[in-house]
């Protein structure tokens, strides 16, 4: 887990994404970064295609299957 700290501007709120980030995600200036809504907060990932889809197809799954998965993380 990191923690990354909200800054305030003269016009916008924002924080800043640590080098590694960027990297991971195969972002760099001028790219999108998408970010969904989870049951459990939300996800960050670059857009790349196809990924809106899958995401939404994979938090059906997990609601559809909710109670199941609660069980097996005790």
């Amino acid at each position: 887990m990191h923690q990354l700290k909200v800054t305030t501007g003269e016009t916008a709120t924002t924080t800043v994404l640590p080098e590694f980030m960027l990297a991971h995600l195969n972002l760099k200036e001028g790219d999108t970064l998408l970010v969904v809504p989870t049951p459990n907060g939300y996800l960050l990932t670059s857009n790349s295609e196809g990924v809106e889809e899958q995401l939404q197809l994979g938090l059906e799954f997990m609601n559809e299957y909710n109670e199941t998965f609660k069980d097996l993380a005790q």
